[in-house]
């Protein structure tokens, strides 16, 4: 292979992994926002009049912290059926995995520009990755590696996520084009 052929696969490379790791981090937020929009929606239906209330005690929240948000109300306010409720589980299971590879993503230090060409390989579809952290021994270095299939499969997971998350609770409710609560379609408060 030539050096024009190689560089021309190489740029085409790099962009599809900055393009897929650019859309797993917005597909992860959706997520998010699909479950912010269940915590306004359980906290209206448990009589919160005022929406903007439920905007500042979501604003600034971490992933994990609308995670754990949304699980205790959906215990509390018992809107889910038992099976119902097992979905719901496994999904914030789903979530809290997809939440530790995200931070690993948005917080590693990804090495794909100069590290691949340098290397005087051909295929560049790959991504290294280190972070930084603590463990009980001290100072560790978390080392990664992805395809772009492998982000490939990130997306789609975020979007069956966010998808099933609004299946399971927003389909009670109807919003206006501001994220307002207007009704509610689901079987009566118990």
């Amino acid at each position: 292979m030539n050096e024009e052929k190689r560089k021309e696969i190489w740029q085409s490379q790099t962009s599809e992994l900055y393009r897929s790791i650019g859309e797993f981090v917005v597909k992860f937020e959706h997520v998010c926002s699909s479950l912010s929009m269940g915590i306004i929606a359980m906290l209206e239906r448990s009589g919160l009049k005022d929406q903007t209330i439920s905007h500042v005690l979501l604003a600034g929240l971490t992933a994990e912290s609308t995670r754990t948000l949304f699980e205790s109300l959906a215990a509390q306010t018992a809107w889910l059926t038992t099976d119902e409720r097992e979905k719901l589980k496994g999904l914030l299971s789903r979530f809290q995995k997809l939440t530790s590879e995200r931070n690993d993503i948005v917080h590693g230090n990804w090495l794909i520009e100069f590290y691949n060409y340098a290397s005087h390989q051909q295929d560049f579809s790959t991504a290294f990755g280190l972070k930084l952290h603590k463990n009980r021994d001290g100072a560790a270095t978390k080392s990664f590696e992805k395809t772009i299939g492998d982000f490939a499969r990130l997306i789609n997971e975020a979007d069956e996520l966010r998808e099933a998350v609004n299946k399971l609770c927003l389909h009670y409710f109807v919003f206006d084009k501001k994220g307002n609560q207007v009704a509610f379609l689901g079987r009566p408060p118990e």
